[in-house]
Formats: structure tokens, C-alpha cells, sequence
């Protein structure tokens, strides 16, 4: 019987992972990439033409807004390091048993979250390497949620 080349695939080692996000600065890069792809575009006027401010924000240059790197992001208000962030994406994308060794006991309230993190996981199995960019595009365009939003739609799930 042949070898399934999908489930022996090797993945993103942990070296190359530290080359690419080990840093600060390279994971602050890697975020303004995946947030602007085309350059920085301002949240409020939509203007493409800005600066990096000493504090490491980003100030419009027509209206004159600034704007961190994380905000309006699911790091916005975080206290963490993005390397601990990025750290703990490529642990939830890289591991090949996350899900049988990190859930002991499903319980029905929790289901629909588990199910959600195995469909990611399965319809992006074909290529282990790009997980963690694409995680990375979605966190940042994802708005954050308030808890009550989120407890809200696990009672509907």
C-alpha cells in the first residue's frame, strides 16, 4: 500500500519557524504584510500614504490618524508578545495530534469550538508550511469579539 503523502508530510520544524517569526521585529514585519499586503492603508479614510511614528504606530498622512499594528486585530489590547502569539499558532497548526492529545473530555458546550478548530485543521492539511501565513492573514483581518459575543454564539451553535 502506498504511503499517504498528506499524512507524512513534514511540516514547518520548529528551526525554521524561529528563523522566520523568532524576533519581535520579524514578526511585526510579517503582520504589516499580512494586514496591508499593498502598503499601509488607514482604517479611517482609506488613504494608502503614512508613516511609522517613533511609538510604532502609523499615522495617515491625509487625516492624520494613527493606528497600531494590532489594532482593530484579535491582538488588539493584548499584553503578550506577538512571538508568543506566533508561538502558539504554529503549536495549534504544526502538531499532528493536537487535537487527540490536547482534548481529554468533550463536553456539548465546548463542541461546536473543537469542531471548528478540526475543519480548519483538516481542509488545510495538504500543506502544513502555509498554516501558519494563512492563520497569520486571517488573525489580522479578523476584528476582536467581545466574550459576551463569543458565549452568545456558542449557546446558538
Amino acid at each position: 500500500m502506498a504511503r499517504n503523502p498528506i499524512q507524512f508530510q513534514s511540516g514547518l520544524s520548529l528551526p525554521a519557524f524561529l528563523e522566520q517569526y523568532g524576533t519581535e521585529a520579524q514578526c511585526q514585519a510579517a503582520l504589516f504584510q499580512h494586514r496591508w499586503p499593498k502598503g499601509f492603508v488607514c482604517p479611517d479614510c482609506g488613504n494608502t500614504t503614512g508613516c511609522r511614528l517613533s511609538r510604532g504606530l502609523y499615522q495617515c498622512h491625509h487625516c492624520h490618524h494613527q493606528t497600531s499594528l494590532t489594532a482593530g486585530t484579535i491582538f488588539h489590547a493584548t499584553h503578550l508578545p506577538l512571538t508568543t502569539w506566533f508561538l502558539a499558532m504554529y503549536l495549534l497548526t504544526q502538531r499532528k495530534n493536537a487535537i487527540t492529545g490536547t482534548y481529554h473530555a468533550i463536553r456539548g458546550h465546548h463542541a461546536p469550538r473543537y469542531l471548528a478548530e478540526f475543519e480548519y485543521r483538516f481542509n488545510r492539511r495538504y500543506d502544513l508550511k502555509a498554516m501558519v501565513p494563512r492563520l497569520l492573514t486571517v488573525a489580522a483581518r479578523t476584528p476582536p469579539m467581545p466574550y459576551r459575543l463569543l458565549k452568545l454564539a456558542e449557546s446558538y451553535a
